[in-house]
């Protein structure tokens, strides 16, 4: 084996060999995140039948999520620099958040993920706002009462209209949302591991949350990094939770 000056430069080569290889991430504090910190071979060593080499890619220093969930905006954000995570913010509408205040965040508190990893930060805009039709009965008492009629057929009909209008029940309350989660598992290591283009990777996810976490949204974006295409840079990790009453969710990885 010989030696490589990057990730895509190993890929190409044994590729080019049909050299079985396997792409394992890892925290490293002395590796940028997407560089490889070691190969399983060393250069010069000779590859044994059929064994696959295993390359370790440096995530970036390892850092852990802080829990934002009632925070405000301002908060959140001096939180998330102090351990030097990137961040976005969207806002949603809540019955129960408070407006202002953080009621979801796309990586779970505790976690561990590389340093400059980006994070989505849901706020509440507080209670939606459902305009509702006012009741008509107030009306066809007024017009019944400026009617000149002198039959008592036509008031014993309007009595009649205004008690079917009373005796209406009222319309039942919306059912509460049921929530559909899925725990995101080491198996989405794999697809960095199988393909190297920033495309396939992305198919990749595509398919493997619209399979495994039906219901929820998960956005694969792809940004600028020193990584090789495809790499993963930031965003869901392994062990996290996704609720489809959170998030929204997103995968960063590299152009």
């Amino acid at each position: 084996m010989r030696k490589f000056k990057s990730l895509d430069d190993f890929r190409d080569w044994a590729d080019k060999n049909n050299i079985k290889y396997e792409i394992q991430y890892e925290f490293s504090t002395d590796t940028e995140p997407g560089k490889v910190i070691s190969y399983s071979y060393k250069p010069g060593e000779s590859i044994k039948n059929d064994d696959s080499i295993i390359v370790k890619v440096s995530t970036g220093k390892k850092v852990e999520v802080p829990n934002l969930k009632g925070l405000t905006k301002n908060e959140a954000i001096k939180k998330l620099k102090a351990v030097g995570l990137n961040y976005n913010f969207v806002t949603k509408s809540s019955d129960s958040v408070k407006e202002g205040e953080v009621m979801a965040q796309s990586m779970s508190a505790g976690s561990e993920v590389g340093k400059n990893s980006t994070i989505t930060v849901t706020i509440s805009s507080g209670k939606s706002t459902v305009q509702k039709k006012e009741s008509s009965n107030n009306t066809n008492k007024n017009n019944s009462s400026n009617k000149n009629s002198n039959t008592n057929n036509n008031s014993n009909s309007n009595s009649n209209n205004n008690n079917n209008q009373n005796n209406n029940p009222a319309p039942a309350p919306d059912p509460t949302p049921t929530c559909n989660t899925c725990k995101v598992g080491r198996d989405i290591n794999n697809i960095f591991s199988t393909y190297s283009s920033f495309n396939e990777v992305r198919s990749a996810l595509n398919s493997y949350f619209s399979s495994k976490c039906p219901g929820i949204s998960v956005s694969v974006v792809g940004v600028e990094s020193a990584g090789s295409s495809g790499g993963y840079v930031g965003g869901i990790s392994p062990g996290d939770t996704l609720s489809s009453c959170g998030g929204p969710y997103s995968i960063q990885i590299a152009k």
